[in-house]
């Protein structure tokens, strides 16, 4: 590109950007003493400049130039830019972006360089850059990352690699993954296999129930919940989460219930009946949130949901209205329920029924006139906002 060019390009992208007159001034001067040849050096040394000074408007309006007049051979430089955190990434992002939609087979080149001879940070930029364009060829490349000691490199190339969920070699990383030494990797794979929706993802993932680490514990769960929904009654995934209500920390125990609450079948609902009838109370209240899942499922559920809303902890009787509210009901069968814990002692649950009431349809407006003149302000705010929005 002719530095004439390049300087109509540099003030259509200035006034874009309503960058400031003096950044476009210093970045013309430059444009304008570059020969043609040396335009693109003279700009990523322009970029340099502005990433010293952590100007970020002159960092955009040279990245868009320097992506006009090199093309696509200014990836590397604009992954390294973006190395540099200022804030707004959205329009280097954006550029960057461009130049690999744009970029074909040079681009894909490009990117897997810089995930073999990258920093740190241009290898993690470039997988995740290649998560969208990713290939099988690409799969020995993306081990490599997978085994790299930084878990940083790690997790952004089993992303990578469950891109190509019918690819076998892919899915074996990343089920080596699930053994990663560093938790966040372990919880990462959990989620990516979780997230390619094959219910065969269940055996290798079940082993975690006795992972050391909580959160990874948590994660399985969820995961569970999510590919269970596709096995049917009484499926590998209800069973690992069966063991799961049993574990040592209530967090998991409650995510557990949870899942189950999602799967659904008799076989969940029979667990989730027994948690109803746990000596702790946060057990049942989990157990409530997840059986308003299962009203048309099992007739047991509405029965227990309705002895649990009179149950004498108040953090369950809230719970009970948490997941209808959840789950959302246009019958009107919970009215009288709804009524009646509108009356309840505790603020929390009356608090709790404004919440649910705006889930319920059709839902009479009386309670939430009721509830505009609570004794709790925190009540009659919540309800007066509540008739507000329903009234518009």
């Amino acid at each position: 590109m002719e530095p004439s060019e390049a300087l109509r390009r540099l003030h259509e992208h200035a006034e874009h950007l309503d960058v400031d007159r003096d950044t476009v001034e210093f970045v013309a001067g430059t444009v304008a003493a570059a020969a043609a040849g040396t335009l693109p050096d003279a700009l990523r040394q322009q970029l340099a400049h502005f990433l010293r000074r952590a100007d970020a408007d002159g960092r955009d309006l040279t990245a868009l130039l320097l992506a006009d007049v090199a093309g696509v051979t200014a990836l590397p430089d604009l992954v390294a830019a973006a190395e540099v955190d200022m804030g707004d990434q959205y329009l280097l992002h954006e550029t960057i972006d461009g130049l690999i939609r744009s970029g074909g087979a040079m681009a894909r080149w490009l990117l897997t360089d810089m995930i073999g001879n990258g920093s740190s940070g241009q290898r993690a930029a470039a997988l995740r850059l290649l998560e969208p364009i990713v290939e099988p060829a690409d799969v020995t490349l993306l081990g490599g990352a997978a085994s790299d000691p930084d878990p940083k490199i790690r997790v952004p190339a089993l992303e990578a690699l469950a891109g190509l969920p019918g690819d076998a070699a892919a899915v074996t990383l990343l089920v080596g993954g699930l053994q990663d030494q560093d938790p966040g990797v372990r919880a990462a794979a959990i989620d990516l296999l979780a997230g390619q929706g094959d219910p065969a993802a269940v055996a290798p993932l079940s082993p975690l129930t006795t992972d050391p680490e909580p959160r990874v514990r948590r994660r399985l769960a969820y995961a569970l919940g999510r590919l269970g929904r596709d096995e049917g009654d009484g499926g590998p995934a209800q069973a690992t989460l069966q063991i799961m209500l049993r574990d040592d920390d209530p967090a998991v125990r409650d995510r557990a219930q949870a899942a189950l609450g999602e799967i659904g079948g008799a076989q969940a609902a029979g667990m989730l009946l027994a948690g109803a009838s746990s000596a702790d109370p946060r057990q049942r209240a989990h157990a409530a949130k997840a059986l308003a899942r299962l009203v048309d499922e099992d007739p047991r559920a509405e029965e227990r949901i309705r002895s649990l809303a009179r149950d004498p902890d108040a953090g369950v009787r809230a719970a009970v209205l948490s997941g209808l509210a959840t789950v959302g009901d246009i019958t009107g069968r919970w009215e009288s329920l709804v009524n009646a814990l509108a009356g309840d002692s505790d603020v929390t649950v009356r608090h709790r029924v404004v919440g649910t009431a705006v889930h319920l349809l059709p839902y009479p407006d009386e309670i939430l006139i009721l509830l505009s003149t609570d004794p709790s302000g925190f009540v009659r705010e919540a309800a007066a906002l509540a008739l507000s929005r329903r009234r518009r």
